[in-house]
């Protein structure tokens, strides 16, 4: 329960300051400046879906989550050979790291990051108002289960189109209407599900 508590509070504390527990010893208190937090869980659908409530999808828990569903049938067993990552991956890799300082040298940085500011053409603003619209109306009906869910609609969009953008154009990335398509449409489906 603490650990669902602690991400929720985590995942709409980007533009803050996210404090952990606090401790008499002072060394013991963590604080972590514009957190950004991405957790990648693997479960099967049974064990998943026999752990939701209609608690967990009113809590917003669920809302936050972005769930990728698998076929049922178990894929046959691949070996693979080790295979040197591709140079643009390691190149793009390297620019990341660089933009950040390096990978955050001092401790200020590191404690304090500096984040960009990535824009938003009108066009993928026209997008996102017609996501808001389709997830408000969702939320109005009260009648059907789990309509919370649709509450953080889009913002997922939002977070899924930056790395969209920044993927297309890591130098100067603007959140533009395929960005916004892509990410939304993705949204829609998950949500949906």
């Amino acid at each position: 329960y603490e650990i669902v508590s602690s991400l929720m509070k985590l995942y709409s504390s980007a533009r803050g300051l996210w404090k952990g527990k606090a401790y008499s010893d002072s060394k013991r208190n963590r604080e972590v400046s514009k957190p950004c937090v991405v957790f990648h869980g693997t479960t099967t659908p049974e064990t998943f879906y026999s752990s939701l409530s209609a608690e967990s999808l009113a809590d917003g828990f669920i809302g936050r989550l972005l769930v990728f569903p698998v076929p049922n049938e178990k894929p046959p067993r691949q070996k693979a050979a080790y295979v040197e990552p591709p140079a643009s991956i390691v190149d793009a890799a390297r620019w990341w790291t660089d933009a950040a300082g390096g990978g955050y040298p001092t401790a200020m940085e590191s404690q304090f990051p500096n984040p960009r500011l990535v824009p938003t053409t009108p066009e993928a603003e026209a997008v996102f108002d017609s996501l808001v619209a389709i997830a408000d109306s969702e939320q109005a009906r009260p009648e059907q289960p789990g309509a919370s869910v649709w509450a953080r609609a889009e913002e997922k969009a939002l977070r899924l189109a930056l790395i969209y953008a920044c993927s297309a154009n890591r130098q100067s990335p603007t959140i533009d209407e395929p960005a916004a398509r892509w990410a939304s449409d993705l949204v829609l489906l998950l949500t949906r599900r």
